[in-house]
């Protein structure tokens, strides 16, 4: 029979396991929450690799002209073809459906005829019914991808421009426009699939018209005072962080996505009285561009990934897709997890550590709440952080608010602090009190901890060894 020692050293053997082994498997209660959208939706180019980095979530396109070139007749081949793809790598799938045929519109991303409504509202039942069922079971759609774009002619090709208030609208364009679209969009849906998910298309909400840009600013009032709210279940929105200048309050914990989310949240619930559940279906941070000001390359790119997921789980976003999987040649903005010829930057490698570190993850407060020490953190506005909990263990999210490292102290009740923390490139290092890693050096019940500008995410290891050993170890 092993004796006392043997099973001591045993069990703190198993806490110096390697450090991969204590990261959370996904929690089937709380289905992962981090996607990706793939711009190449025929080929699906880079869904693998994605998939294989932790996207579980998929955002394509259903072209309506692609599928119903003549009225009444369809051609689901293409369609079938890479939904049945997506579908077979595990994907859970978000549609968004644009794309007028020239018999229905006089654009392919603005208001539709009103005599072709009708051959509209059969598309989308009939598209439902087909996608509801195995393989594909869809059951997120959204219409018209950036529906408050304004610029019918240049930007038709962002697949909406329901917005007014430039030359180049399309006519008869407006929120109530599009509100009126979502009624018999939604009671199409509904009808073909009772349990399917209604989003209003993903709102840029940004870059507008009054700024010199492109998209109305009076889109999603003239949406919701028209009666909109009531024909969609979730909210959907963009985010994209050449754009952070715009939500910028001051206080990190107001700013960037998450004061983007609330202000669009506040303002359905000021004109509807209702609360949405939100998701983004493109969440992006690029690595290269033209010269705008705002600094860009792809460590800050690969940053920003943790940063923005840390962030949305901080606003309760209940689906976040990155934008996207890989660089797009026509795009002068490279917002890809993959570069063109699919070699991996290191946006992909932040990607794959957010979602294994956090898929399972509940978040709890953020180190903005924290006044005085408390629940084992100290105040510091020199950094910023979440607070998570991961099947039981404490996790952080953290990184230094500006390119200088700082000292972060945790502090313990338990004896033998140990912390395992894990860089944006998935590299783990174990903190023990007084041990290496520890910038006190000292055995104190305190880990002080250097936290540099690019995230950390920190899980506490730490536990009393006498609430695992059996009793007669501790004899």
């Amino acid at each position: 029979m092993p004796s006392r020692l043997s099973l001591l050293i045993l069990l703190l053997a198993l806490l110096l396991a390697p450090a991969q082994a204590f990261a959370s498997p996904p929690d089937p209660r709380h289905p992962p929450r981090f996607g990706v959208y793939v711009r190449d939706h025929v080929h699906l180019t880079g869904s693998e690799q994605a998939r294989a980095a932790g996207a579980r979530w998929i955002h394509l396109l259903l072209l309506w002209n692609q599928i119903e070139k003549r009225p009444g007749e369809y051609d689901w081949s293409a369609s079938d073809a890479y939904l049945s793809e997506a579908a077979e790598q595990g994907y859970t799938i978000i549609l968004t459906i644009q794309s007028n045929p020239d018999w229905a519109a006089a654009t392919t991303c603005g208001p539709i005829d009103p005599d072709h409504l009708d051959e509209f509202a059969a598309f989308l039942s009939a598209a439902v019914r087909r996608y509801s069922a195995a393989p594909y079971r869809v059951r997120f759609w959204a219409l018209y991808n950036e529906p408050d774009n304004a610029d019918a002619r240049e930007h038709a090709w962002l697949g909406g421009c329901w917005g007014k208030g430039l030359p180049t609208s399309a006519a008869n364009a407006g929120g109530a426009a599009y509100a009126h679209m979502l009624d018999i969009a939604y009671h199409a849906i509904k009808s073909a699939n009772p349990r399917a998910i209604v989003l209003i298309g993903g709102l840029a909400y940004d870059n507008f018209i009054s700024w010199g840009g492109i998209f109305d600013p009076t889109f999603l009032d003239d949406f919701l005072a028209t009666g909109g709210g009531g024909f969609m279940d979730m909210v959907n929105f963009h985010y994209f962080t050449p754009w952070a200048w715009a939500w910028n309050t001051g206080n990190p914990y107001e700013s960037d996505l998450i004061g983007k989310a609330n202000w669009i949240r506040g303002e359905f619930q000021r004109l509807t009285g209702r609360t949405y559940p939100m998701l983004t279906t493109e969440l992006g941070s690029p690595s290269s561009g033209p010269e705008s000001g705002v600094p860009l390359s792809e460590e800050l790119s690969a940053r920003d990934v943790i940063k923005l997921f840390a962030r949305g789980m901080a606003v309760n976003l209940h689906t976040m897709v990155w934008f996207e999987t890989v660089d797009a040649a026509n795009d002068p903005y490279k917002y890809g997890l993959l570069r063109q010829d699919l070699s991996p930057k290191p946006a992909y490698a932040a990607y794959r550590t957010a979602a294994k570190e956090l898929s399972a993850a509940r978040y709890l407060f953020n180190l903005g709440d924290i006044t005085t020490p408390s629940e084992g953190l100290t105040p510091n506005d020199q950094v910023e952080g979440y607070v998570f909990d991961d099947l039981g263990h404490r996790k952080y999210a953290f990184w230094s608010r500006t390119e200088a490292t700082v000292d972060y102290t945790f502090l313990f009740d338990a004896s033998d602090p140990l912390l395992r923390v894990v860089d944006k490139a998935g590299q783990v290092t174990m903190v023990r009190d007084g041990g290496p890693g520890d910038g006190d050096g000292e055995v104190n019940g305190a880990i002080v901890l250097a936290i540099p500008p690019s995230p950390l995410i920190i899980e506490d290891l730490t536990f009393d060894l006498r609430l695992f050993a059996p009793a007669f170890l501790m004899q």
